[in-house]
């Protein structure tokens, strides 16, 4: 086995020593900047949360996929994280090769958005959600199924649509970038299955950027799996240590903007289990950390059979953020119920 090779095995033990894609939300924490993810639950009535109950966590110790079964099972449910869905063996000299491949590292350029400030969130709730109900996501998914659409492209078209309403009229055509998360559990394998095991996807869009070109690119881009030599080209701490990581952060932090994120935290359905729960009404959600850099966040998950979005807008780009947010939300559910169902 070539890891009992020296200097493999030194590398080896490097890697599984710490969460290394923790470890860039520790030095952004450093930095100043946001690290918490909320996990939140509550009965759902009407359109609004009523009894709202909060786990936070910062992103250092797990990613999104892995919380969500972290604290079920704190409730008596019996989950683990998701493994991902891709079974082809990748051999340890592909994922050097992949490693050495990847690109679209980096985001296309700032964007141009109308609204720019110095604000930082007051605090690690200022986000919008909205729910549909178990009869709506139904409805939803079977239109889907019907019409052989994802999810998630549809929903990040629509994401897309609306937030270019907070780009300039004159950069509408302008190029810029998604950073779209893939759990990768099972494709790498740490020691504690709930560490991050996440890389990414880079979508660059603007604001004509429809669902056929949306899907041809991912899928395009997938099928490279790029995203895996993207997890190794975050690992550079491995070779490389703790504070070259820091210095390449700091760097990142003045020149790579983004429009955000758009993350699925996956379907979960514990209605067959005794846990503590919230009875008919209960909804999951989750929120991403955000920052200037980042200051888009759109969470999506399905909890009994019941599709949540989440929504942060840093008041980096909106001086009323959370009604931003809560306008944009509306828009994109609205979408869904006229006419994806």
């Amino acid at each position: 086995m070539i890891f009992s090779i020296w200097p493999f095995s030194i590398l080896k033990n490097r890697y599984l020593s710490r969460d290394w894609v923790g470890v860039w939300y520790e030095i952004l924490k450093e930095r100043g900047e946001n690290d918490q993810c909320v996990i939140g639950r509550a009965k759902y009535i009407d359109g609004d949360i009523h009894e709202p109950q909060y786990f936070e966590y910062s992103h250092s110790l797990m990613d999104g996929s892995a919380s969500i079964p972290f604290y079920l099972t704190k409730l008596g449910a019996k989950r683990g994280p998701i493994f991902s869905n891709y079974k082809k063996e990748i051999s340890f000299f592909d994922h050097i090769k992949l490693a050495f491949r990847a690109k679209d590292i980096s985001p296309a350029h700032k964007p141009d958005w109308k609204i720019q400030s110095q604000k930082r969130p007051k605090n690690n709730y200022e986000f919008a959600l909205k729910a549909l109900s178990v009869d709506e996501t139904k409805k939803f998914n079977d239109y889907l199924k019907e019409n052989k659409l994802s999810q998630n492209i549809v929903i990040l078209e629509l994401l897309n649509r609306f937030v270019f309403e907070l780009i300039k009229e004159e950069s509408q055509n302008e190029s810029y970038s998604w950073l779209l998360p893939i759990n990768i559990r099972g494709i790498v394998n740490k020691i504690n299955p709930y560490e991050n095991h996440t890389s990414f996807v880079q979508m660059r869009l603007n604001a004509n950027s429809t669902y056929e070109s949306i899907r041809k690119v991912f899928s395009a881009k997938v099928k490279t799996l790029n995203h895996i030599g993207l997890w190794w080209v975050h690992h550079i701490g491995v070779l490389f240590g703790r504070g070259y990581m820091a210095k390449l952060s700091r760097n990142s932090a003045g020149k790579n903007f983004w429009l955000g994120t758009f993350s699925n935290v996956g379907s979960w359905d514990v209605r067959d289990e005794t846990y503590d729960s919230l009875g008919e009404q209960e909804v999951w959600f989750a929120t991403t950390p955000g920052s200037r850099n980042f200051p888009i966040g759109l969470v999506a998950m399905e909890f009994n059979a019941k599709l949540s979005l989440t929504l942060k807008v840093h008041p980096f780009i909106s001086e009323n953020h959370v009604d931003t947010a809560k306008r944009i939300l509306d828009k994109i559910t609205t979408e869904i119920r006229s006419n994806y169902s």
